[in-house]
This record gives structure tokens, C-alpha cells and sequence, in this order.
């Protein structure tokens, strides 16, 4: 009897499987939110009287069972859903049939040449036999003797070659074999691809023609990225800014014709207030699951730089180890704590993330979300007892520093028509044309909208430093705009002047863009020598020193430029600094001696600012610097 249960256990399971019936769904629509995407499917079925098991196949294999919506429409009632793994098959018939056709072809060769060279084998193992020709009939004449060994050595050298050019073409369909055989491999692994399966049992109390369903399921590995493109033509003009979405996705299932939607949503955030705990002093408590989470991985990411500091004094830590995770790649940061990686661009699994780790510290890590990455470091208290100092040099100063440029991956933008909807927490962009995103984890542009945005424009100078005008385009009420944090490309009349990191975030009422350097406003800075003066009055010196910033504007419009210099300061009682003078000065920060002239500039005209100051120290001893 005991014997019989696994066979009932068997033909029940079959009866189960027979029960189930099979429904199509089709993807119509997918909202992506910053990190992960929603995905809504459709399908219809007949059902009849009574229970009815419902099989819903192709979903993704990352599906997030937790958030699987099932909602019907008719007259029956879902009593229970469940997700299961399955396999989908995608073999081509019309691809393996020529490919065993091939195969049996070459086959069929191999095996005649197989054969062919046993043949010449066996007659070079005859001939190399029978060399000895002086048997019972030892009186050969000369020329018989000749004609012998010459057939003998002819047929012998032709056995030989044959055998060579057979083992040649043996070689050859053995290696168009193993290609074919890899070739089945990979076509055996594309027919059954890893998919979730959903079982949805259903009970009507009478047969229903036309019942409805809808699954809605979030997948992670899915996301958008903001970009732009700040274009200006003309500084009396608005500007244009292109917002734009890098879409990608590798969660299994490709998003075929679907409608799409963008959403500035991040589901990762919690959405409850923090509550306070109690605080012992010298202790902290733990709310990093209310912290912003780390950033989502972008592919477009060629090299990644930034800084490791410490978290409580801001100072830098030099030789911190920068790796790049499931990788040896990796850098230590210089005597700044900055570093520099670049990203291959095939990534192994699990990687796409920066690990920073230093003894004393303990090991942050960032995902690698954009192309500056800054860490504050935490020390770990039970490591410090174990802290060894390094110190660095000019000498031996480490190298970094530099920020690399990413280049992006070629891309095709779609001019898209988008409808704006705004949500109490977030903002969505609906894309009206049917959209296509396969799982490949390729970047996909997508344009939302182009808008002229009333711009501010004004310069800025330092010419102590540098004798390049600065432009700065500024935007009031930016929040209108819903930006989010993304690369922007900037172009100056028509002219690719560079790349920033737009953070609205880090904005208050006025959102600030560097446009580059213009070359059109020159700028010129003298020390004025009829001015200046120095004598010695006992044991102290005198110095006058003044100064002429010259500004002039070629362009074709006025131009509004903030300036800035310094008066010198003292850090010691012996040196006085006095009689500062600058006339046309907006402000002068006592603290930092930081001057700022705001000036309108006409165009081909030139504007002259001065300043000056005079410095009482001692006659010896000290020495003046710029």
C-alpha cells in the first residue's frame, strides 16, 4: 500500500496541472520610478462554473511577490493568488532546424574523412610491410628493380600527403562542430529562460464569457535617471532647457510597445515621520532607515572621483582604499582624499558599487550613482586602539584630483509627446506613443519636455587669480520646473562648453548654472606704480600699494559683472593695515577682506575699478607677498 502513495502523489500532481488553465496577459503599461518600476498587465478568459485554476506566465523573475496586485472583473471571486518560478520557452524552430541540418551534414563529412584516412593508414602500414621486394625471386633485373621502388615510394609519399590533408579537414569539421555545439548551447539557454509564473484560483457561480483581470507587480533592477541640455543663444533671451530620462532596465522581461510613464517617485524612501528615541549621552542612535538611500546604479558612469573625508572633522583621509566591489580594481586616495576610478564597462554580478575602507574607519558603501562620489568616513571606536598614522609628503604625495568626463553611449531620442501630472509627494510624466525597453540594461533616452526658462545673466571675475569671465546663468522659481538631481550639458551659442551637476536640492530661492568661461569679456588687473609708494619711518616701513581692474566687453549686449579682490590681512600686531580704499565697492567683508564691485558694462566699452591700501610693518624681518 505504502508503495502506491508516491504514485497517487504523482497523478494527483498531474490532475493539478491539467486543472490549470493557461491565460494570455499582455504588458500594456510600466511607471519607473527613480529606483524600480510598476508594471500593469491585462488579460481576459472564459471561465466556467465552479473553481477554476488560472495560469499567468511570462512575468519577471525579479518579481516582487509582496506588491503583486490581482484585480478581476465579472461575476466570480479570487479566492487566492500565488507565485511560483517557471520557465519560458523560446526555441526558433526555423534556427534549429537549419542548425541540425548543418550539423548532420557535417557530421556525415567528418565520418568519410574519419574513414578515408583509415584507409591510407592501413595501405602505408602495407607498404612500409612489404619493403622487402628480394624474396623468392631475387634475379631482378635493374629496371624491374627501379619501377618497384619507384611505385613503392610513390605510393607510400601519396599515402603520407593524404593523410596529412585528411587530418587537416578532420581539424577544421571538428571546430565547425564545436561552434555548432555552441551555438545549441546558447540557443538551449535562450528556450528556457527563468520567468515567474502566477496561479490565481477563481470561483463564478455560472459560467463567465468575458472576465477580466489586471496584475500589477513592482520589479527592482529598473530606473530612470534625469539629464538636460542648457542651451543659450542669446544673454537678452530666455534660455532653453531640454529635460530629458536615461531609462534602463534589466529585470527579465523586456517592455514591449507599452505605455510609459515617468515618475519622480522614490519607493525606497520610507514615508512615516521619524520618531525620537531616547538619548543617552555618549551614545547615537540608528535612523538610517530614514537617511536617503544610496543612489541607483548608472551605467553611463565611465569613472568615478571624489573625496573621503572624515565625518566629524571634515579632514581629509589620505590613503583610504577605494575598491570597486566583487573586483581587485582599485585606487587610495591622495594626501587630499580625493581618488579617481575608472569603471569597465562590463560590470561582474554583484558589482556597481564603490567600497571605502581605512583602518580605524568603518567601510562605507556607495553605489555607483554618478561621476563625483563623496564619503564621510565614521570611525569605528573598537578599531582605534589599533590605529597606525600615515603621513604624506610632497615627496611622496599619492595622484588623483583629477575628474575624468563621461562619455555617453550613443543613444536615439525619441521626440515624445508627454502630458504633466503632479501628485501631493511626487511628479509623473506620461509619454503618449506606445515606448519599447528590452531587459539588456542599455540606456534609452527619452524626451519630456523643452521649455524656455527666464534666465538672469551676470559674470564673474577674480582677476587676482585668473583673468577669465565666468557666466552664470540664474533661475528664480525653479521649483515650478520639478528638476531633479542630474548631469547637465551646457551649450553657449551653439558651442558644447562643458558639464555640471544640477542639485536643486542644494538651492534656495535661486538656482545658479555656470556656463564656462567667455572670452568676449577681457579683464585686466595693474598694480599702479605712480601710487604706489615706500619709505622707512625709524624702525618700521611704509607702503602704499593701488590697484586698477580694467573690464572690457565685446559683445553685442551690456553685460552685468560681479568682481572680486582683497585687502591683505594681518596675523601679527607688528603690521597694521590701513587706509583701505575701494570707491566703487558694493561690499567689503571685513573678516576675509573679500571685495566685490557689481558692474554694467556696455558693449564695446570698458569699465576701470581701483583700490588700495597701506601696509605699517617692520623694516626687516618681514616679506611682502601677492
Amino acid at each position: 500500500m505504502k508503495a502506491l502513495l508516491p504514485l497517487a502523489a504523482l497523478l494527483l500532481a498531474a490532475a493539478c496541472l491539467r486543472a490549470q488553465l493557461p491565460i494570455s496577459t499582455k504588458l500594456e503599461q510600466v511607471t519607473v520610478f527613480q529606483n524600480g518600476a510598476q508594471l500593469t498587465r491585462t488579460a481576459h478568459a472564459v471561465l466556467p462554473a465552479g473553481k477554476t485554476v488560472l495560469l499567468f506566465r511570462g512575468l519577471s523573475p525579479k518579481l516582487d511577490k509582496n506588491t503583486l496586485q490581482v484585480r478581476g472583473q465579472g461575476r466570480f471571486t479570487v479566492l487566492s493568488v500565488v507565485v511560483q518560478a517557471g520557465f519560458a520557452r523560446e526555441k526558433k524552430d526555423g534556427e534549429q532546424t537549419d542548425l541540425d541540418a548543418r550539423r548532420d551534414a557535417l557530421a556525415d563529412r567528418l565520418t568519410v574523412q574519419q574513414k578515408m584516412l583509415a584507409v591510407y593508414r592501413q595501405e602505408e602500414a602495407m607498404l612500409l610491410k612489404n619493403q622487402d621486394i628480394t624474396g623468392r625471386d631475387a634475379a631482378l633485373k635493374a629496371s624491374e628493380l627501379k619501377e618497384a621502388v619507384d611505385f613503392q615510394r610513390a605510393r607510400l609519399t601519396e599515402a603520407l600527403l593524404k593523410q596529412v590533408e585528411i587530418e587537416k579537414s578532420i581539424k577544421r569539421l571538428q571546430a565547425d562542430l564545436k561552434a555548432l555545439d555552441s551555438t545549441q548551447t546558447r540557443l538551449n539557454t535562450q528556450a528556457e529562460r527563468l520567468q515567474s509564473d502566477v496561479l490565481v484560483t477563481v470561483r463564478a457561480t455560472e459560467p463567465v464569457p468575458q472576465a477580466g483581470f489586471e496584475l500589477r507587480y513592482f520589479v527592482p533592477d529598473a530606473g530612470w535617471i534625469p539629464a538636460y541640455d542648457v542651451r543659450v543663444s542669446d544673454l537678452a533671451a530666455p534660455l532653453t532647457l531640454a529635460y530629458r530620462a536615461n531609462v534602463f532596465q534589466f529585470s527579465g522581461e523586456d517592455w514591449n510597445a507599452v505605455r510609459l510613464t515617468l515618475s519622480t517617485a522614490d519607493p525606497r524612501l520610507r514615508g512615516n515621520k521619524p520618531e525620537l528615541r531616547p538619548w543617552f549621552y555618549g551614545t547615537q542612535n540608528d535612523y538610517s532607515e530614514y537617511r536617503e538611500p544610496p543612489g541607483l546604479f548608472n551605467p553611463n558612469v565611465t569613472q568615478v572621483s571624489g573625496r573621503v573625508t572624515d565625518s566629524r572633522s571634515g579632514e581629509a583621509i589620505p590613503a583610504a582604499n577605494v575598491m570597486l566591489k566583487g573586483t581587485s580594481l582599485g585606487v587610495a586616495t591622495d594626501k587630499d582624499g580625493y581618488y579617481k576610478l575608472p569603471i569597465p564597462p562590463k560590470l561582474p554580478t554583484g558589482s556597481g558599487a564603490l567600497v571605502f575602507s581605512f583602518v580605524g574607519y568603518t567601510t562605507e558603501e556607495r553605489v555607483i550613482s554618478a561621476e563625483r562620489i563623496d564619503v564621510k568616513m565614521k570611525e569605528d571606536v573598537l578599531a582605534l586602539q589599533e590605529v597606525v598614522t600615515v603621513g604624506y609628503g610632497a615627496d611622496n604625495a599619492l595622484q588623483g584630483r583629477a575628474s575624468g568626463i563621461n562619455v555617453s553611449k550613443s543613444r536615439t531620442t525619441l521626440p515624445l509627446d508627454v502630458e504633466e501630472r503632479e501628485a501631493p509627494t511626487s511628479v509623473s510624466f506620461d509619454i503618449k506613443i506606445p515606448y519599447t525597453v528590452p531587459s539588456d540594461g542599455q540606456v534609452y533616452s527619452v524626451d519630456i519636455r523643452e521649455e524656455a526658462v527666464p534666465a538672469q545673466y551676470e559674470y564673474a571675475a577674480v582677476p587676482k587669480v585668473t583673468p577669465d569671465a565666468f557666466l552664470t546663468a540664474k533661475i528664480v522659481d525653479w521649483e515650478r520646473y520639478a528638476l531633479l538631481p542630474g548631469e547637465a550639458s551646457l551649450f553657449l551659442e551653439g558651442t558644447f562648453v562643458g558639464k555640471v551637476r544640477l542639485d536643486p536640492r542644494s538651492t534656495a530661492d535661486t538656482l545658479s548654472l555656470s556656463l564656462g568661461r567667455d572670452a568676449s569679456v577681457q579683464i585686466s588687473r595693474t598694480k599702479l606704480k605712480s601710487q604706489s609708494r615706500r619709505q622707512r619711518l625709524g624702525s618700521s616701513r611704509v607702503e602704499d600699494r593701488a590697484y586698477e581692474i580694467a573690464v572690457r566687453n565685446t559683445r553685442r549686449q551690456p553685460i552685468v559683472l560681479v568682481l572680486e579682490d582683497q585687502f591683505p590681512l594681518s596675523k601679527f600686531k607688528e603690521i597694521d593695515i590701513q587706509n583701505r580704499n575701494a570707491p566703487e565697492a558694493v561690499a567689503v567683508d571685513e573678516p576675509t577682506g573679500k571685495i566685490t564691485w557689481r558692474l554694467t558694462v556696455e558693449p564695446a566699452r570698458e569699465r576701470k575699478v581701483g583700490f588700495g591700501y597701506t601696509v605699517r610693518a617692520p623694516w626687516a624681518g618681514v616679506v611682502s607677498t601677492e
